[in-house]
């Protein structure tokens, strides 16, 4: 037997492992793509948190502004378990145009201005992801809604680590 939705799978490992897992699901700052509506989305995610998942990350999103919204949506109907908002430093244009395509997200407008021109720039690219970023980890952890931040790295953990050092939470292996 397969699981139709993710709740049905939180439903599941709840029952039969009770507590011995952490169990988190993914949500949509701004709406599943294949949801019939945002408002639809919103409620069953509080499905998949009701039936046992202990806190959410977010898929990526490209302005802050749209998980504190998706926060305080959340909060606004009962989902209380902490959000972690997932964070993807733009580290290159194509690798950005491929994670838009799979992921169904539109790229705002604003941004597209700013790395349309040095497309075929990858340092150039890099550095905007970073400040950008930053700019968006600082606002959210700013809004004291934000307890921790999720990156997406997919592989390429050198934004991530600058974007962290930037942010003054980034700590060298003691060793």
């Amino acid at each position: 037997d397969g699981f139709n939705y993710a709740v049905d799978l939180v439903k599941h490992i709840r029952n039969e492992f009770d507590d011995y897992f952490d169990i988190c699901v993914a949500g949509y700052p701004k709406g599943h793509p294949e949801a019939e509506s945002y408002e639809a989305d919103l409620r069953h995610l509080k499905e998949k948190v009701y039936a046992g998942a202990d806190f959410i990350i977010t898929q990526l999103f490209f302005r802050p502004e749209t998980f504190l919204k998706f926060m305080k949506d959340c909060q606004a109907i009962g989902i209380t378990c902490p959000i972690i908002p997932g964070i993807f430093p733009i580290q290159g244009y194509h690798s950005l145009r491929q994670l838009v395509k799979l992921s169904k997200l539109e790229v705002p407008q604003e941004i597209k201005d700013v790395i349309e021109p040095i497309k075929d720039n990858d340092a150039a690219i890099r550095n905007y992801g970073v400040e950008l970023a930053v700019s968006m980890c600082r606002e959210l952890l700013d809004s004291g809604m934000v307890h921790g931040l999720h990156f997406y790295t997919l592989n390429r953990e050198v934004a991530t680590t600058e974007v962290l050092k930037r942010l003054g939470i980034w700590n060298e292996d003691p060793r």
